[in-house]
């Protein structure tokens, strides 16, 4: 009796096993984009900003990106504000400044990120301040002097008021100075799927300024990985993760495990 409880018992672990491996490949094929070209970081550029309006910006966009290439590359992560208006509502709760800014020197630290600074921008507020933004970012960038850098889009990947004007003033200083610039992107179908909080968008045309991926870098297991233990350090902001996902009771985890290529549209 006992031997046929076993022998049912390993017939169900097998089995969610199975199950749990077929799940795992039908969400690898379903966000992976195999029609964009996979590239290398080339071997002159040394010198990397990234640069984002918030803490968690960064996670799932580049951060097996950031972790990969932080082994041989300098990398520079800037956040320009702290965050305090990541709540449900979009309501100011300045206790998350402190919160949020202990997470974030987490992710620097599971990163390995050589240089972290984080400032006190207004969080949805960005357009106000744009002209001290924009000499802060022009200091930052000859401070640093990168080869390259990478940010939002200029649809602010939902429309977000605060990385659409971080993502023009980087565009612009770029352009200017001449540094490679990439957008950090996804591709169509996985922003299609996503249920994204496009209702922040003040610009109803949006969409029609974003840039889809026209390549993408492989960041392996230990990119997806990362991933997932970032989100795990972003305790603060699980509930605006998990809204994101298309379908809510699959466990985070499952769904950035297959997340082994990171997307990018090139300048």
């Amino acid at each position: 009796m006992l031997d046929k409880y076993i022998i049912f018992g390993i017939l169900l672990i097998s089995l969610l096993i199975i199950l749990l491996l077929l799940l795992e490949i039908t969400i690898f094929f379903i966000i992976n984009d195999f029609s964009v070209p996979t590239k290398s970081l080339p071997k002159d550029i040394h010198n990397i900003l990234v640069i984002y309006p918030h803490p968690d910006d960064e996670i799932l966009t580049t951060g097996g990106f950031i972790k990969k290439y932080s082994k041989d590359r300098n990398i520079t992560w800037v956040i320009l504000s702290k965050g305090e208006k990541g709540t449900p509502n979009g309501n100011v709760d300045l206790n998350l400044k402190e919160i949020r800014s202990e997470e974030a020197k987490k992710i620097s630290k599971l990163l390995n990120v050589k240089t972290f600074t984080q400032y006190d921008f207004e969080d949805n507020g960005m357009e106000k301040q744009r002209d001290n933004l924009e000499k802060e970012i022009i200091k930052i960038t000859e401070s640093y002097q990168p080869d390259l850098i990478i940010t939002y889009d200029l649809a602010g990947l939902y429309g977000h008021p605060d990385h659409i004007v971080t993502s023009e003033i980087v565009t612009k200083i770029a352009k200017e100075k001449n540094i490679k610039l990439w957008y950090a992107s996804n591709s169509k179908r996985v922003l299609d799927m996503a249920s994204l909080p496009e209702h922040m968008a003040k610009d109803p045309k949006f969409k029609e300024k974003r840039k889809y991926p026209n390549m993408k870098i492989f960041v392996g297991l230990s990119g997806s990985i990362t991933k997932s233990r970032g989100i795990a350090i972003y305790k603060s902001q699980k509930q605006s993760f998990t809204s994101a996902y298309p379908v809510k009771w699959i466990p985070l985890p499952i769904y950035n495990l297959p997340m082994v290529f990171e997307y990018f549209y090139e300048e």
